[in-house]
């Protein structure tokens, strides 16, 4: 008789564990749901915020007739006029990232070192990385990038390509295998102010 309860009592325990296990995995899902949902509301509410920002720099811009002059403290060259300074820029560029695969029987020696049969290989890819953060300065010569561990100088005539989303700003140089891209307040703004300085430096 003990036995058929303590028979019973086990199998009325793995269904409780099972019936746990699963509302855990609902509840993790359900939950992440929520902050997927919750995350891209406040996304879309940040864009909306930054895409009437640009229209109304935008309006004011074309009633002045042309692009408004910036303050900076990079020393400019002779002729040279900055029409954009933003700081607390992180700048990404593609870097190459391996990743190793391990198989087979070994044994640890201590301080990361194994020794034993076994077989591995390592594969490589892109990866997208921030590089450098620091102040991002377009004038009607150049882009310049005074970051914390890198710097970045290109010119106008070398830029090839320009792209954007509302919070980042993508170039692509002549000289250059890999573009850049910048985290930026407003890219909608930033985007549209070197397209239009690259567009003047070729008059």
């Amino acid at each position: 008789m003990l036995d058929g309860i303590l028979s019973n009592f086990g199998e009325i325990y793995s269904v409780v564990i099972l019936v746990v296990l699963l509302f855990s995995i609902i509840a993790n899902g359900i939950a992440k749901d929520v902050r997927r949902r919750s995350r891209e509301k406040a996304n879309a509410q940040r864009d909306e915020i930054l895409r009437w920002q640009f229209s109304a720099w935008k309006k004011g811009v074309e009633r002045l007739g042309s692009l408004p002059e910036e303050p900076t403290f990079l020393i400019m060259k002779k002729g040279e006029c900055c029409y954009y300074c933003q700081t607390g820029v992180a700048l990404f560029e593609v870097r190459s990232a391996r990743t190793s695969t391990y198989a087979g029987a070994s044994q640890g020696l201590g301080h990361g070192l194994r020794v034993g049969g076994g077989s591995g290989y390592s594969t490589s890819h892109d990866v997208w990385r921030e590089v450098a953060v620091g102040t991002l300065t377009m004038t009607n010569m150049r882009v310049y990038f005074d970051g914390d561990k890198q710097d970045r100088n290109v010119a106008l005539r070398d830029i090839m390509s320009i792209n954007y989303s509302t919070t980042t700003i993508e170039i692509s140089c002549e000289k250059r295998q890999r573009s850049m891209v910048f985290s930026v307040g407003n890219g909608l703004k930033a985007s549209y102010i070197l397209q239009e300085l690259v567009s003047n430096s070729k008059l």
